[in-house]
This record gives structure tokens, C-alpha cells and sequence, in this order.
């Protein structure tokens, strides 16, 4: 990995700078940031998804701080250019530093950080709208509303009432094996050992590899009818995007 110091600045649109907030002595992250309004407005937080960075917001953060808001967007733990997280070979990696309950904890130490005590609205996008959607639901306090992009997420679940016996549930990992050609779900390849190597050292380039999983991932394909959020079991697959 590069060093902080050698990377390039972001080319970002007027209204926004990008920043460090230290929470090394907390959640042992150093956060890189963007940053739109003034400080002292209500905070809204966004968090971004998956393979994206805090860059993916720039768009949107400057029409949101002129409507009075401070607007903070992190790289997340394991993103960007926030450093503290484990750059280790997956093997190696304690998985534990990514449960729901330690990716809140990380939001609440950059709040804190930021001299907050409360965030107006936090906003999250794919994987960001799984933080975004457990935070106000740990915390209440302090995430007193939020929003999620792509990625609804459901109510907590209740356990069986009386004698009701608990739903079943389908193994949707088995019924993908089934079909022709078979799939397999992007965030179960994704949490493979090999998927680590393929996004670190693609055969075919970064670029070209990025290029075929955002076209495979759009269902802009032959067969993508059946799901964009399936892909096929060989990741090599993602090389024949011309």
C-alpha cells in the first residue's frame, strides 16, 4: 500500500476538502474524509458501498451542506485511504473487526471525533446501508434518523410467538447452484479467500476486471434477467466483457 504522504489529492468539486480525523486512539482507525458546510450545522454522515470510497458522494455532499447541513463522507474500515484496519492475507485477517457492532462503533468514534453528539441523518449506500441501518438501531441517541440506497434493510426479526414455528428458510446459495450456467451470490464469492487475490491481483488488470463486475452487477448482459446480484461461479468469467 501506498504511503498517505505519496498519494495523489482526490480532484474533487468546489465545496469539498478532504481531511484525517484520527480515532487511532479509540477505534484504532485514522479516517479520511470529505467534508462539505460549516461545522456547528447539523451532521449528516454518508457512508458509501461496496467496491466504492467516500469519493462516490461528491456529487451530492455540496447540494446538501447548502441546505445547512455539515456533511461528512468516510472511506469505511478496510476502504481507501483510512488506515488502522488489518492489510493482512485474508487468513490472517480477524473477521471480527467487521460484525455490525464494531462498524457502529467506528461511526461513533468519528461522531465523537468531529465534536458531535448527535448525527441529524445518516445515509448509506450498499454495503454503507448496512451501517446506516444498524447505527440509529444501537445507538438511537445518537443516529436519530437514516437512509439506505440499494440495500433496504428489514426490521429486526422476532422470535416465534407461542406456538408458532419459525419460517423456513430457502438456501438461495443452493437454489443458484441449480440453474444453467450456475451462479453463486456476488457477496458470497466476495467473502471467499480466492476473491481476495482476484481484487488484489486481477489476471486481467484492475481496470478491466472493475469494467466486467459493474457490467455483470448491472444485469446489462445475456441472461442478467435472472439477478443482478448473481454471478457466475468461475470469477475468470468476468474477463469476457469486450
Amino acid at each position: 500500500m501506498a504511503s498517505l504522504t505519496s498519494l495523489p489529492p482526490w480532484p474533487l468539486p468546489d465545496g469539498i476538502t478532504e481531511d484525517y480525523i484520527d480515532c487511532t486512539t479509540t477505534c484504532g482507525l485514522n479516517f479520511h474524509i470529505l467534508r462539505a458546510g460549516q461545522p456547528g450545522q447539523p451532521l449528516i454522515l454518508f457512508c458509501h458501498g461496496y467496491p466504492e470510497l467516500s469519493f462516490s458522494w461528491r456529487k451530492i455532499l455540496p447540494s446538501i451542506a447548502n441546505a445547512g447541513y455539515y456533511c461528512i463522507a468516510m472511506d469505511q474500515r478496510g476502504y481507501g485511504r483510512t488506515t488502522g484496519w488489518a492489510n493482512k492475507p485474508f487468513h490472517e485477517v480477524d473477521l471480527g473487526e467487521y460484525t455490525m457492532t464494531n462498524l457502529v462503533r467506528d461511526l461513533v468514534c468519528l461522531v465523537y471525533r468531529l465534536g458531535y453528539t448527535e448525527v441529524k441523518c445518516i445515509i448509506g449506500h450498499d454495503f454503507g446501508g448496512v451501517s446506516s441501518a444498524m447505527a440509529p438501531l444501537m445507538r438511537p441517541e445518537i443516529f436519530k434518523s437514516c437512509i439506505q440506497m440499494s440495500h433496504p434493510h428489514h426490521a429486526p426479526p422476532s422470535p416465534p410467538f407461542g406456538d408458532e414455528k419459525p419460517k423456513q428458510k430457502l438456501d438461495i446459495q443452493a437454489e443458484l447452484a441449480k440453474l444453467d450456467p450456475p451462479r453463486k451470490h456476488y457477496k458470497w464469492y466476495n467473502s471467499t479467500p480466492e476473491a481476495a487475490s482476484h481484487w488484489d491481483n486481477p489476471e486481467q488488470g484492475l481496470e478491466a476486471y472493475l469494467r466486467g463486475y459493474f457490467h455483470l452487477k448491472s444485469a446489462d448482459w445475456e441472461g442478467g434477467e435472472r439477478g443482478h446480484c448473481a454471478v457466475l461461479v468461475s470469477w475468470k468469467w468476468l474477463m469476457v466483457v469486450p
